[in-house]
């Protein structure tokens, strides 16, 4: 069918709505997280699908950092007891 034969059946995504591609990483990064003490994921602050990788791991009680290069990283994130410690809802949790 030609979109313009659409018509009202047409309808755009919702604000709310989550791309497929991301949809899927994020239940791929649910699955490490379950078995993770911290996760970090590698992608700009300025991107709208990194953040989204962060926020499932933290809402499962998994420390999440979103990495935006080399020196955004922090040693006392690997270091520090096995189950987090912090609180995986704050950034620097």
């Amino acid at each position: 069918m030609l979109i313009g034969h659409a018509g009202p059946a047409l309808r755009g995504l919702g604000s709310d709505d989550t791309c497929y591609a991301t949809t899927n990483r994020q239940d791929a990064l649910l699955a490490v997280a379950a078995e993770a003490d911290l996760v970090l994921v590698l992608g700009s602050v300025n991107s709208s699908n990194s953040p989204r990788m962060v926020e499932p791991a933290r809402r499962h009680g998994v420390r999440a950092y979103l990495v935006d290069n080399v020196t955004g990283s922090r040693a006392e994130w690997l270091a520090g007891d096995a189950d987090g410690g912090g609180d995986p809802a704050e950034p620097g949790g």
